[in-house]
């Protein structure tokens, strides 16, 4: 039963401690998440406005016919984070500037032109993800005197969201993990100590705790569990009960031996107090009470010197039914 009670206790352990790792580690990952959503919404809006302020210059340059220096501010901008630069007119590019890895890069003109900003998110091949940033812009009044319509697209990296969003992700792990370890070493503590107390306090051996019979019969000992009366040769004692606790405590397991630890986490469960004065001082009582229903039931709990007491009913049985 002790072994078992040690498993189950092993297991809950085992338990709990699966339960927090999950459990923050769902924390985590739902952080993670949603940290990197929060990342990605931000660093959407700074690449429009970074396209949306170059395509407002391109537009003069270009409609002033500086191409040129279109051309010098789209390389600038492939120094910094972005892959490409292209400027369409009319179907037609005006300008197209790219770094060596988005050569690759299909980016046909747009057979229809669009209508408002619009920001897409796509891959190089192999390589990291980026913004895909379109922004509209007119050029003034053409031959016919119209408008002549076009965009700026824009491909700006967007790796810098992941790395920042493992780094956070990293670091709050590294903190949940510091928490959990507190956590399972807090339980674990709290498990030992409630493993202590039990073996400080005891426990009442499984002849003692398992429900037989509802009287007991030791010799001219008899014991009503039920009704909590004893009788010593049909004559009724008057316990308290403690004394009535001590009594039934031996009187279960006739012959063994109760060490004082045994009868005080026996008779006083609740006491953090108890000790083996207050044994010898209810065994002292319980005597006197068996003595005065018979000059030998004294003898009934017998003392073994440096280890506690036993029920001797054998040694005395012969005494009490000569009489």
């Amino acid at each position: 039963m002790k072994a078992l009670g040690e498993r189950a206790g092993r297991r809950v352990v085992l338990g709990a401690a699966g339960a927090v790792l999950l459990l923050t580690g769902l924390v985590v990952a739902f952080f993670a998440r949603s940290y990197e959503g929060v990342l990605q919404e931000a660093f959407r809006e700074r690449s429009v406005a970074y396209a949306a302020a170059f395509a407002d210059a391109a537009g003069s340059w270009l409609a002033r016919e500086e191409s040129e220096t279109a051309r010098q501010a789209a390389r600038f901008l492939l120094m910094g984070s972005a892959f490409y630069v292209q400027a369409v007119v009319r179907g037609e590019v005006l300008l197209d500037e790219r770094v060596e890895r988005a050569d690759s890069l299909a980016l046909p003109p747009l057979s229809v032109l669009p209508s408002a900003r619009t920001v897409g998110i796509a891959r190089l091949d192999r390589g990291p993800r980026y913004f895909d940033v379109l922004i509209p812009i007119v050029l003034g009044s053409g031959e016919a005197g119209g408008s002549q319509g076009g965009y700026v697209r824009v491909g700006i990296d967007a790796s810098s969201i992941a790395a920042r969003s493992r780094g956070m992700t990293l670091l709050a792990s590294g903190a949940a993990a510091l928490v959990d370890l507190l956590l399972i070493g807090a339980f674990l503590l709290l498990f030992r100590r409630s493993r202590l107390v039990r073996a400080e306090r005891g426990s009442l051996p499984a002849e003692a705790s398992t429900p037989e019979e509802a009287i007991l019969e030791l010799g001219g000992l008899r014991i009503d569990e039920s009704r909590k009366e004893v009788t010593l040769l049909g004559q009724k004692l008057s316990l308290t009960p403690k004394q009535y606790a001590l009594l039934h405590l031996l009187a279960r397991s006739p012959g063994r031996v109760f060490s004082d630890r045994e009868i005080v986490a026996a008779i006083w469960p609740d006491s953090a107090y108890a000790n083996s004065k207050d044994v010898k001082q209810q065994v002292y009582l319980l005597r006197r009470r068996l003595a005065a229903a018979h000059p030998e039931g004294a003898g009934f709990v017998a003392n073994v010197p440096g280890f506690g007491y036993r029920l001797a009913h054998s040694d005395v049985d012969e005494g009490l039914t000569g009489s």
